[in-house]
């Protein structure tokens, strides 16, 4: 260039041109490019804006809709897990009852959410017990670090899971575990929903994205949850994989809820603007990221083109000069490049994106692009000379010309505005304009781009906004927040419409206090400051009556708002309709207790019909002795006085009295259970009273060659009670332990004091032993305790059950304790008669 430069230098001097004209020259060449090149970096700085900010808008709203969707299903599987949890607790169930009705609201509640993979509850120790698919090996899930925070956290709160595979099913799935409580507090086990990976992959595969986009679900721990992508097919990427880029990672660092970044993806090497969102309040995390070279292709074909030109446009200038330079004695020849230079120029405003324009102070168009022209759908031709006014469709004259007027030079100004067309139709705006003086002269440059489809775009976000403003007041459950007074801040229409006002007479005029109960006031006033204080209640229930009178029972669980010294602002509550799940459990309980009630009656039937059938063989026995020997003595065939004789009528007494006690014990039975057996108590010694007993069993002892032992401590040898009834209970507890035990056995009698003031005597034999499975039902009325023992011994069943009613009758108790095989101890304990 310099060998092309000197001799054109020389030409001029040889002419006798003058260098300072050719200097300003180059000089006005120089300030033409460095314009045209400012304005077309304005343009594509705008452009570039504007591509970045509606990647950014799009990639943020679809974040944000795919971050309410998983929350969603995320509460609606909290709310099946807690409605567990009620039911357990208030049909009085644990994690390690048998009962059906666990089964059954396990079962209600999968129908409920069918989204669900399994629903399970598991005991403290781990171990699986109810829900579907347990009846196989058992599964213990106490190694899973979910289920190790809930049994280890004091806080009731919802713990969600890493991807991890399920023991059962075998599926890569989400745990959402919800602790369980005894009365006392104690850990109880925990009752879990697990939903499959292969769900929240189908969420992901519902969304529209572009060939390189992408959607991800990560755990905040960054593990890779589900992923779907047009690219994904090619380069699967597996369940937990928690590789990221650095730049995913440190925008999380630094703002873990929302955020947005542009970057390359490990796993496919695409470059993606990306935002992210946190599932609040749930450790998960969604991604959208859209594809640079999709999205910004456009605008890189726009640059391509504007720096083609300005590279065409600089090479056409320094030519001109050149040729200025070197044909300075000929003026037609230098006016020709300067109209060729010209003429460069307007190509390049023909083909600029942006409406550039060129006005005077007045408003008058000097000059315009192509594009300008076509976005007012003019001709260019028709444009120059056209005053502002006949398009600008917002200003009056009077403020475009305080604008015109306003705009110095060197300052540049953007605004919105909108302009008409000529079929009168309007287009949105943005213009960036700048005032500069040219040769003595100021004109204001001006960009224009049409936003009309941005516009939209933004009127759509405002839509989707309403939208969600509708989901939060047309949800099936109530949301408010609460001042620090309890007074309404913000309330949905489910809320308003369950409290009988419009929600613009509950904010800032009505207390939440207003509609509860006096009980449920009681309860607001111990658990606000509780909220207040830990910035978290859950479940409470209230009784919530509304402005015209209905009642409903909700339940209430909420969380605490705070400004950035700590103190509390608002409450975030949300209150769930429970009144039509507690009418089901009602009517689910009672139907599950009318069907046991039927049991038991079935049951009392077959005992009673056994009772009856025993009761039968033992009368006919003893009379069917009386009549035999009755008919043998009447007959002759025994001679009266004969030993024969006496013996045929001391079995016949002994039967009478057989048949006298077992008639006299059933009816004494079904006094007691009339509640009018007669108690007489006196002042009684034991010693006696025991002695008398063994007199009657003396002979019974010595038949089987029995030794009974008595143990009676000098504190209980005086006592008041009934000394019949006690003689009767000791009778049957004796009578028991004889026959039960082998011949040449040990009994023991024992007697002492148990409290202050009560007595407890004990009777242990080392016979047969009862089984554990019969000690529950050994004191119930016709009972037996097994086939073999009811052929074996005598008995209606009856004894020990009057015995228990008649210590109990007294305020008293009875009991065993026994080991098949190797005896039995029975007990009964009589309060205050010492």
């Amino acid at each position: 260039m310099d060998m092309d430069v000197a001799p054109t230098l020389a030409t001029v001097d040889s002419l006798g041109l003058d260098r300072r004209l050719a200097r300003w020259l180059v000089l006005a060449n120089l300030v033409m490019l460095a314009f045209l090149a400012g304005l077309a970096t304005l343009a594509l700085q705008g452009s570039y804006r504007t591509h970045a900010q509606r990647a950014q808008a799009t990639s943020e709203n679809l974040a944000t809709t795919l971050q309410q969707t998983i929350a969603s299903e995320l509460a609606q599987v909290d709310l099946a897990l807690l409605n567990v949890r009620t039911s357990l607790r208030r049909s009085g169930q644990t994690s390690e009852s048998t009962d059906p009705v666990v089964e059954a609201v396990l079962a209600d509640q999968m129908r409920v959410l069918p989204v669900l993979d399994s629903l399970r509850i598991a005991d403290a120790s781990g171990l699986v017990r109810h829900g579907p698919g347990v009846a196989g090996a058992p599964v213990n899930m106490s190694n899973r670090l979910v289920f190790q925070r809930a049994r280890d956290e004091a806080s009731d709160s919802l713990q969600v899971s890493e991807p991890l595979q399920a023991r059962i099913s075998r599926k890569w799935v989400i745990a959402v575990v919800r602790r369980l409580e005894r009365p006392d507090g104690s850990f109880d086990g925990v009752v879990y929903a697990t939903l499959a990976v292969d769900h929240f992959q189908q969420i992901l595969g519902a969304m529209d994205l572009g060939p390189q986009d992408a959607v991800t679900l990560r755990s905040t721990s960054l593990q890779l949850i589900a992923r779907h992508s047009p690219l994904a097919a090619a380069q699967p990427v597996p369940v937990g994989n928690a590789v990221v880029s650095a730049e995913l990672a440190a925008a999380v660092r630094a703002n873990p809820a929302s955020g947005s970044f542009m970057s390359v993806t490990p796993v496919d090497k695409v470059e993606r603007l990306t935002a992210y969102r946190q599932v609040k309040p749930y450790p998960l995390m969604v991604l959208v990221g859209l594809g640079t070279e999709d999205f910004f292709s456009p605008w890189h074909e726009q640059r391509a083109q504007l720096l083609g030109l300005l590279l065409a446009l600089t090479l056409a200038m320094a030519g001109g000069s050149v040729i200025a330079l070197r044909s300075a004695r000929r003026q037609t020849a230098a006016s020709r490049a300067l109209l060729a230079e010209a003429r460069r120029s307007e190509t390049l405003l023909r083909v600029a994106c942006d409406g550039i324009h060129v006005l005077d102070r007045s408003g008058a168009l000097v000059r315009c692009s192509d594009s300008f022209a076509t976005m007012l759908d003019q001709a260019p031709r028709a444009m120059p000379g056209r005053n502002v006014r006949s398009w600008e469709a917002v200003m009056t004259d009077t403020e475009l010309a305080e604008r015109l007027r306003g705009i110095q030079v060197g300052e540049t100004q953007r605004f919105e505005t909108r302009h008409r067309r000529r079929d009168g139709s309007l287009i949105e705006v943005e213009v960036q304009s700048r005032a500069a003086e040219i040769d003595g002269r100021e004109l204001i440059y001006c960009a224009a781009r049409d936003i009309t489809e941005r516009k939209q775009m933004q009127a759509e976000l405002a839509e989707s906004a309403q939208r969600i403003r509708d989901l939060y007041d047309q949800a099936p459950c109530g949301y408010h927040s609460l001042d620090a007074n309890g007074v309404f801040v913000h309330v949905n229409a489910t809320s308003a419409a369950w409290l009988g006002l419009p929600a613009s007479e509950l904010i800032g005029q009505r207390r939440i206090t207003d509609f509860f109960t006096d009980e449920g006031r009681d309860a607001f006033a111990l658990n606000f400051p509780l909220l207040q204080a830990t910035g978290r209640v859950q479940d409470l229930e209230f009784d919530l009556l509304s402005a015209n009178g209905a009642r409903r029972r909700v339940q209430i669980s909420a969380t605490a708002i705070y400004d950035d010294q700590g103190r509390f602002l608002m409450s975030r509550s949300v209150v769930h309709d429970i009144t039509p799940l507690q009418e089901a459990q009602a009517l689910r309980l009672a139907a599950v207790q009318l069907q046991a009630e039927n049991r038991n009656l079935q049951a009392s039937s077959r005992v009673q019909q056994a009772f009856l059938n025993n009761l039968s063989h033992e009368l006919r026995t003893p009379l069917n002795a009386v009549l035999g020997l009755s008919r043998l003595l009447r007959s002759g065939t025994v001679a009266p006085g004969s030993p024969k004789h006496e013996e045929f009528l001391d079995l016949i007494g002994r039967s009478g009295q057989q048949l006298l006690g077992l008639i006299d014990t059933i009816l004494q039975y079904s006094r007691a259970e009339a509640g009018k057996l007669p108690l007489l108590p006196e002042r009684t010694e034991l010693t006696s009273l025991v002695a008398e007993l063994q007199a009657v069993f003396e002979e019974q002892l010595q038949a089987r060659q029995q030794v009974l032992q008595v143990s009676i401590a000098p504190a209980v040898q005086s006592v008041m009670l009934d000394p019949l009834r006690l003689k009767q209970v000791l009778a049957t507890y004796l009578a028991n332990a004889i026959k039960f035990s082998p011949d040449q056995g040990v009994l023991q009698l024992r007697a002492q004091r148990d409290g202050d003031r009560g007595l407890r005597i004990e009777v242990e034999d080392h016979g047969i032993g009862i089984a554990g499975s019969d000690l529950s039902r050994i004191f119930m009325p016709f009972r037996q305790l097994s086939e073999g023992t009811a052929k074996r011994y005598a008995g209606v069943g009856i004894g020990l059950a009057l015995a228990r009613r008649i210590i109990e009758s007294q305020g008293g108790s009875v009991g065993v304790r026994s080991r098949e095989g190797q005896g039995s101890v029975f007990h009964l304990v009589l309060p205050d008669v010492v």
